[in-house]
C-alpha cells in the first residue's frame, strides 16, 4: 500500500474543526444505502370500486411494512399498510368513494442499513361509477348504505356526506381530515363543563380522538392533575370533531350510529348536534342549534333531543306539536349501538331513534316572520364527548376514559 503524504482533505480538516456535520446516526447514517421505492397505480378509476397498487422496493427486502398514504389539506394520511413479498414486491387494493382526483404515496421506513424512502407521487382520478350493465359485477358498497325511505313526495334522497370510518370511506386508522376537524380549545377558547366540578379541554390527542374498528372513537379522559388550557386550569381532555368549513346543508336527513360510553352513574355526557355557518337571526339561540341527542350519564336508558331557538312559550302545543322543543321519553338501550335519525323540513324538524319517531316540532320562532326561520339556513356537524355538570357532574364513581363509539355518519337531501 503506498502511504500518501501532505495536506488532509478539506472534509477532513472541517470534520477536525467540528465545522462538518455528519447525519443524524453519526458515520453509520451516512454509509446507508439509498432506498428506491416505486409506486404503480392507474390513472383513473370508478368511485366506490377497489383499484390496485403496486410497486417494489430496492435494496430487495422481504417483509418490509410499506405505508400507502393520500394527500390532505393537513398533510400525508396512512390508508393501508401491506408488507413487500419474498421478491420485495407489494400489492395492495385501495378504494376512493369521494369523485375527483387523489394523489398517493408509498413510503418505508429506514433501517440500520438503508435510508427512508419514498415513492414518486401518483395522481388518480376517481370517476361517477358507471350503471351494471349486467355482465360486470356492481359495486359492493354504496355510498350512505341502504337507500332510506323515500322522502314525502315520493323522490330519492340523494347522499351528500358519508364517513363508515373505514377504508370505504377514508383511513381506516386516523380522522379523515378532508371531512372532519379537531377542536382545540386552545385555538378559539371553547370549552364545556362547570369550572367549580369540571370542564373539558378539548385536544387533538390519540387518546381523545382515534379511528379503529370501523369507528371513531371520541374520549374524555381524567389526567393526573389539574393543567393548563388556554384561560383555564382544568383536570379533563376531551375529544371532539366537526365539519365547519368543509360540510354544511340546510334541510335533508342525518344519521349517526353511534355506542354510548359505559358509565350508568352521574359524570358524563355526549352531544350529537348541528350549529349554523353564520348568525344569521343573531346570536344564541337565536340562530339555531339543533341537538339531536344528549346524553346525561346519570340516566342511562335516555338520549335527549333539545332544540334550541326563539319562541314564545305560551305557543307551546304537544296536541299539534308546535314549539315543542325536547322530548324526555326517547329511550335507549346503552349497551348496544343506537341510530340517531333528524328529518329536517322547512317549517318540520322530526327526531327518531332506532327507526322510532320521539320528537316532531313544527317549529315558529319569535324572532323573524320567515316561517322556516331560524333553521332555514346551512348547520354543519358536531361529535362531543364531554363531562357532565349539575346533577351529572363527575364524582368518585365516574369511570375514566369515558368512550363514545361512532359507527357512522350519513347525510341526505
Amino acid at each position: 500500500m503506498t502511504r500518501r503524504t501532505g495536506l488532509l482533505p478539506v472534509a477532513a480538516l472541517l470534520c477536525l474543526a467540528g465545522l462538518l456535520m455528519l447525519p443524524p446516526g453519526g458515520a453509520d447514517a451516512a454509509v446507508r444505502r439509498a432506498t428506491t421505492l416505486t409506486l404503480r397505480a392507474p390513472d383513473t378509476a370508478q368511485s366506490g370500486v377497489p383499484f390496485t397498487v403496486s410497486g417494489r422496493l430496492r435494496p430487495r427486502a422481504g417483509g418490509r411494512l410499506v405505508l400507502l398514504q393520500r394527500r390532505t389539506p393537513t398533510g400525508w394520511h396512512t390508508v393501508e399498510r401491506v408488507r413487500t413479498g419474498a421478491r420485495s414486491r407489494y400489492r395492495v387494493a385501495l378504494v376512493r368513494n369521494r369523485v375527483g382526483v387523489a394523489a398517493y404515496r408509498a413510503r418505508v421506513a429506514g433501517t440500520r442499513r438503508t435510508r427512508p424512502g419514498v415513492s414518486p407521487m401518483r395522481r388518480v382520478e376517481a370517476t361517477q361509477a358507471a350503471p351494471s350493465s349486467g355482465w360486470a359485477s356492481p359495486p359492493t358498497w354504496t355510498p350512505c348504505g341502504a337507500d332510506p325511505p323515500p322522502k314525502a313526495d315520493g323522490e330519492p334522497w340523494r347522499c351528500t356526506f358519508d364517513d363508515e370510518f373505514d377504508a370505504r370511506t377514508g383511513d381506516a386508522t386516523a380522522l379523515d381530515r378532508e371531512k372532519w376537524n379537531a377542536e382545540v380549545s386552545t385555538g378559539n377558547n371553547f370549552y364545556t363543563g362547570d369550572p367549580a366540578t369540571g370542564q373539558v379541554c378539548y385536544v387533538d390527542q390519540p387518546n381523545t380522538i382515534s379511528v379503529s374498528g370501523g369507528a371513531l372513537h371520541l374520549s374524555v379522559v381524567k389526567t393526573g392533575k389539574p393543567t393548563p388550557c388556554g384561560a383555564y386550569t382544568t383536570a379533563y381532555q376531551g375529544g371532539m370533531v366537526h365539519t365547519f368549513g368543509k360540510f354544511a346543508q340546510a334541510y335533508g336527513r342525518y344519521q349517526v350510529r353511534a355506542k354510548l360510553p359505559a358509565n350508568r352513574t352521574a359524570g358524563v355526557q355526549e352531544t350529537l348536534w348541528l350549529y349554523p355557518v353564520t348568525p344569521k337571526y343573531g346570536p344564541w339561540p337565536g340562530s339555531g342549534e339543533i341537538d339531536l341527542a344528549e346524553f346525561y350519564s346519570q340516566y342511562p336508558t335516555l338520549d335527549v333531543p333539545y332544540l334550541h331557538y326563539r319562541y314564545d312559550p305560551l305557543t307551546a302545543n304537544p296536541v299539534t306539536n308546535t314549539n315543542e322543543v325536547t322530548s324526555y321519553s326517547c329511550v335507549i338501550d346503552p349497551a348496544h349501538w343506537n341510530t340517531y335519525t333528524l328529518d329536517w323540513q322547512p317549517g318540520t324538524l322530526t327526531v327518531s331513534y332506532n327507526g322510532n319517531t320521539c320528537l316532531v316540532d313544527h317549529y315558529q320562532a319569535s324572532n323573524s316572520t320567515d316561517p322556516a326561520a331560524p333553521f332555514n339556513q346551512p348547520f354543519y356537524l358536531l361529535l362531543t364527548q364531554a363531562v357532565g355538570m349539575g346533577t351529572n357532574a363527575p364524582n368518585s364513581l365516574t369511570t375514566f376514559p369515558a368512550t363514545l363509539d361512532i359507527d357512522y355518519v350519513r347525510v341526505w337531501k
